[in-house]
């Protein structure tokens, strides 16, 4: 019985973590960064995701001729081809370049990428930063994730007084991390012992939703 709900438990999380990159990415700039492309930028990247079922070498290398062209989707989708070694050895050097490329081209999603990459290296300070910059963009990935880390440095309740209008605005526009993390809080008696139900409730509420499978608009929601 135990071993069932600790594999229930596991399901839930990784189901929860895939709902969080979707709202990061339905809820990035890409689109607006697309229709700032001209034609010539745009046609090796669409030419790259076309031929990548065939050829993912040949798609890699489009990729990257459109990422020479200045186009920052392509070049956040070439670093994930050279973090994972799809179409070329994996090479995280260089795909943390490209992120940094698309960061600097204005890409919101390369700049949650970056600060992922920063936490694995242990460089706090730097993916602090980042989302530092990104929460200034009125991001609300950046929101999330900088309130998440964070905690998880030092998880009091001071800490989470702290970050509690980061993690208000994310909970407001959906994102299902901040809920997720919200909730616990809450469970924990963090925010006070009062609202431990309504942590209950919104842990129940996520859950019930994550079985049924978020929808996402494409673009910023409202703030």
């Amino acid at each position: 019985m135990l071993k069932r709900l600790r594999k229930a438990r596991c399901a839930q999380s990784k189901r929860l973590w895939e709902e969080a990159y979707r709202f990061d990415h339905a809820y990035s700039n890409d689109w607006d960064l697309w229709e700032a492309l001209s034609p010539e930028v745009r046609q090796p990247f669409e030419e790259g995701v076309r031929l990548f079922a065939q050829d993912k070498a040949a798609a890699l290398a489009r990729l990257e001729e459109a990422a020479a062209l200045g186009n920052p989707l392509a070049m956040v989708e070439a670093a994930k081809c050279y973090w994972h070694g799809i179409g070329s050895e994996a090479d995280r050097e260089k795909a943390a370049r490209l992120l940094g490329d698309a960061r600097d081209a204005g890409s919101w999603h390369a700049t949650i990428s970056l600060t992922r990459d920063s936490s694995r290296r242990g460089d706090m300070e730097r993916c602090t930063a980042i989302l530092e910059e990104g929460v200034r963009a009125d991001y609300t990935a950046a929101m999330f994730w900088l309130a998440w880390y964070r905690y998880r440095e030092k998880p009091s309740r001071r800490t989470a007084r702290a970050i509690l209008p980061l993690f208000e605005t994310a909970l407001e526009r959906g994102h299902p991390g901040a809920r997720c993390l919200m909730a616990r809080l809450l469970i924990r008696g963090r925010l006070g012992f009062a609202r431990i139900g309504e942590g209950w409730y919104e842990l129940m509420s996520l859950d019930h939703e994550l079985k049924q499978g978020m929808k996402y608009a494409e673009g910023e929601p409202a703030a």
